[in-house]
């Protein structure tokens, strides 16, 4: 371990998908005995999705990057592990898998997130280059699912690669590479793995970076396992939560499949593992010293945070609506912003009402439902952003600038304010790189020794 986390070279910017693919067509090249560099599907748009299979185990190990198009830190974690394992018949042997290592299995969204790549390595860049879909456009949620009322079987073709790998492979141990954006380190198991947990939390304190301990991520409904551990959850864990929240058919509010994890439970009882890593973190994120304000209230208030940017970019859409293309790929993601708040709201409002509210926030958690939501509204804005731009650009429209003008106005005001609220650090990509692949392998050794 010593010596892989040694090796990781300094990196100064995430690379393009083009970039990836030339060097693991070069890899495939100079190591032809021991590399196979294989299409496993295509995109959306008719661009390859590849692979590299490496190792003769009767295991097989499946990494992946890019499952979501802004999140690019997976894709150097692979290069590098691909890049070691290729060339070095020791790791091969104290590593005895078949692994197949995916870069970027998004590679058309990776695309429309490649002007932040390079840096400079702030909030403001990173929103006004950001690109995310909507759920039935994810590689991550289109996977097949029939629970109660709720039935998808039409993976979108960035699923289907997964899926391709997934039927042939069934692997033993498939490792999601995701990333946030804005918070500390966190980490998602399918199954308990209690022998990894001290490993696990102490392994960003090596790196001088905080272990996340705000409000659970992602979604209100998560299970803890330990601190910045939580099992993860398919679309059945949403379709439950709604059903307690809005008392309403949840099939009725949810248009996408689910996600790999649920997928590969339920085809087989496999082991997945995903190391959450931020781009930007502030140490009040780990900070469990109690507030005096409730954390009811402060859920709450962020609801009216994310109230109000709806308000603002469903006025700026209505405005524009007929002088920009609807059904971009941006478009479409920002409209789904518009379109999940009700669910949002009324669901958020009737889990706050559990018990476990009652008590005051923490720091972290202060943290995390006041600078981290106003921060989650940049991204959203930076693509209405962009929408307008290529609009404006397009058509020459005089009424396109000003609405421009006020949303960049918003974009800079709430930046401001974050700076001035928080110390947002830009974590190097070597880092980050060090983190995912220690975490990786760390969770594999637990994981092979219990088997």
């Amino acid at each position: 371990m010593r010596g892989l986390l040694e090796g990781v070279p300094h990196l100064e910017r995430f690379k393009q998908v083009d970039e990836l693919e030339e060097a693991s067509r070069e890899l495939a090249k100079t190591h032809t005995d021991t590399v196979e560099w294989r299409t496993i599907g295509q995109s959306s748009e008719g661009r390859p999705v590849t692979a590299l299979i490496i190792g003769e185990g009767d295991q097989s190990v499946f990494l992946y990057g890019f499952t979501h198009p802004n999140e690019p830190i997976g894709s150097l974690t692979v290069e590098y592990l691909a890049s070691r394992l290729a060339s070095s018949a020791e790791l091969r042997k104290r590593l005895p898998y078949r692994f197949i290592l995916a870069k970027a299995i998004d590679v058309d969204g990776a695309k429309l997130n490649e002007g932040w790549f390079r840096g400079p390595f702030d909030l403001l860049t990173y929103a006004e280059n950001y690109y995310r879909p909507p759920p039935n456009e994810q590689a991550e949620w289109t996977f097949p699912i029939d629970y109660k009322t709720l039935h998808w079987s039409t993976p979108i073709p960035e699923t289907q690669a997964i899926k391709n790998v997934v039927d042939e492979f069934k692997p033993a141990f498939t490792c999601i590479l995701h990333n946030a954006d804005f918070c500390g380190i966190y980490y998602y198991l399918s199954h308990p793995l209690p022998a990894a947990y001290a490993e696990l939390k102490r392994i960003p304190s090596f790196e001088g970076l905080p272990l996340h301990r705000g409000e659970p991520p992602d979604e209100l409904y998560l299970k803890t396992f330990d601190e910045g551990i939580y099992h993860d959850y398919g679309t059945s864990d949403e379709y439950e939560f709604l059903s307690s929240t809005l008392k309403a058919d949840p099939a009725t509010r949810i248009n996408y499949g689910t996600d790999c994890y649920e997928y590969i439970r339920n085809l087989y009882d496999g082991f997945c593992f995903t190391c959450e890593l931020p781009h930007f973190y502030d140490e009040r994120i780990q900070d469990t010293t109690p507030t005096q304000e409730k954390r009811r209230d402060l859920l709450l208030g962020s609801l009216e945070i994310e109230a109000d940017t709806q308000r603002f970019i469903q006025r700026i859409v209505d405005e524009s609506r007929k002088l920009v293309n609807m059904n971009s790929r941006i478009s479409r993601a920002v409209q789904y912003f518009l379109d999940r708040w009700t669910n949002l709201q009324q669901a958020t409002h009737a889990f706050s009402e559990d018990g476990a509210f009652d008590r005051p926030a923490t720091i972290a958690e202060k943290f995390d439902l006041t600078v981290l939501k106003r921060f989650s509204q940049m991204p959203i804005l930076g693509m209405v952003e962009r929408f307008l731009n290529e609009a404006e650009a397009r058509t020459g429209h005089r009424k396109l600038r000003p609405l421009r003008n006020e949303v960049h106005s918003r974009l800079l005001e709430l930046n401001n304010v974050i700076k001035q609220e928080s110390n947002p650090h830009p974590i190097p990509p070597r880092t980050l790189v060090r983190i995912q692949l220690q975490s990786a392998l760390t969770c594999l050794r637990h994981f092979d020794s219990q088997e």
